[in-house]
């Protein structure tokens, strides 16, 4: 069963698929295809020039020869935007935006200033940071489909960054760990807990390991036990 979270990416990638068939066009004449078109060209003995007028004038072929949303990062622009949009978020910045931010030694510094220092020692990247309430709120974000090589990499990248947020114990300063796909939904190993349990046992008061479609609750709850 899909989780409810999961349509906010579903939606994402539908939008993100019918924009790149619309552009598929001008991306075949840019030549921003031409990995896909030569090499169709080449197992079917077709005229390129043909193809390119193909893919302008008939939409199906677009479809076929559209830019992949999934190679894309659509996850992460798709998670920019739900969180940006939520009622109280302010003053957020995505991780194309400078300053740049880490976790290093139990805070957290502008990316330059650790180079700068020469930093040898653990540190992750902030993802996103905002504020919200008059807290501010840090978060590693990752979206994980299955099992595998790189997938297990990106679930033990979110166990450092709450190991690592765990240090950090400056007021009104809170780590989220946002964790979706269905990897994290998933139990671990032969044991009873999903993954995302156990994320969320590592966590402590400022810390903590959501999908994205609870963070609004997850801030609130954040908010109200300080009064």
């Amino acid at each position: 069963m899909q989780s409810e979270y999961e349509e906010i990416y579903e939606h994402g990638y539908l939008e993100a698929y019918r924009a790149n068939v619309k552009d598929a066009p001008r991306a075949a004449r840019a030549g921003e295809l031409d990995t896909k078109i030569d090499r169709f060209c080449k197992l079917h003995c077709c005229d390129r020039d043909f193809l390119v007028r193909e893919i302008e004038r008939n939409e199906i072929v677009a479809a076929c020869f559209a830019k992949n949303p999934n190679k894309q990062n659509y996850y992460e622009t798709v998670a920019i935007a739900y969180v940006k949009a939520l009622q109280g978020v302010r003053n957020f910045y995505g991780p194309h935006d400078s300053p740049k931010q880490v976790i290093v030694n139990g805070a957290v510094m502008n990316a330059t200033d650790f180079s700068k220092a020469g930093g040898s020692v653990e540190v992750k990247t902030i993802d996103f940071r905002w504020e919200y309430e008059g807290r501010y709120f840090y978060a590693s974000h990752k979206y994980t489909k299955e099992s595998g090589g790189s997938q297990g990499l990106q679930y033990i990248e979110l166990q450092q960054f709450i190991k690592l947020a765990n240090m950090c114990g400056a007021e009104n300063r809170y780590f989220i760990a946002i964790a979706d796909g269905p990897y994290y939904d998933g139990f671990e190993g032969k044991g009873k807990k999903t993954r995302m349990k156990r994320l969320q046992e590592l966590t402590t008061d400022h810390t903590r390991a959501c999908h994205i479609g609870a963070l609004e609750n997850v801030m609130a709850q954040i908010c109200s036990k300080e009064h």
